[in-house]
């Protein structure tokens, strides 16, 4: 569909909505998308502290001691992965913006299916890396959790 000379880009009602979409979609997956970045952070960033401050104690059991560089090693994967996660995100949001704005503006009309595709790969990214830290969270959490108990 053509833009007429001198009709304005909102009054078409698909372009209109997909500058809606654009808007609305990129908020809220934004703060959503942030706030399970930034949980992921702050759980594998916050044990790995606290598994730090368990080495401290005066009394370390040899299980803890040989497990410690496997459990920071989990924590601080699922720290990068969360990173990662955050960054992909951030990517993807920025590729569907141009996506949606690619039905806003019909010069750009090419990109769009090398933006979406972009925008896919990077959200398949984020959500591999939230998983990756999900799961290294349970590993050195497990992990802590076998090196502490009380041997029979």
């Amino acid at each position: 569909m053509q833009q007429e000379k001198g009709e304005d880009a909102n009054s078409d009602p698909i372009r209109k909505f997909a500058a809606e979409r654009s808007h609305q979609d990129s908020r809220t997956s934004n703060e959503y998308g942030r706030a399970a970045g930034q949980a992921m952070l702050l759980l594998n960033g916050g044990a790995g502290s606290a598994v730090v401050a368990l080495a401290n104690k005066d009394e370390i059991t040899p299980a803890l001691l040989n497990a410690f560089p496997l459990i920071l090693t989990g924590y601080g994967l699922g720290v990068l992965f969360a990173a990662f996660m955050i960054y992909f995100m951030t990517r993807a949001l920025d590729d569907w913006n141009v996506y949606w704005l690619t039905w806003i503006d019909t010069s750009r009309i090419e990109e769009r299916d090398k933006v979406r595709f972009s925008a896919r790969r990077f959200w398949r990214s984020a959500n591999v890396c939230f998983f990756g830290a999900a799961v290294a969270f349970v590993f050195a959490t497990v992990s802590v959790g076998l090196a502490i108990r009380p041997e029979n």
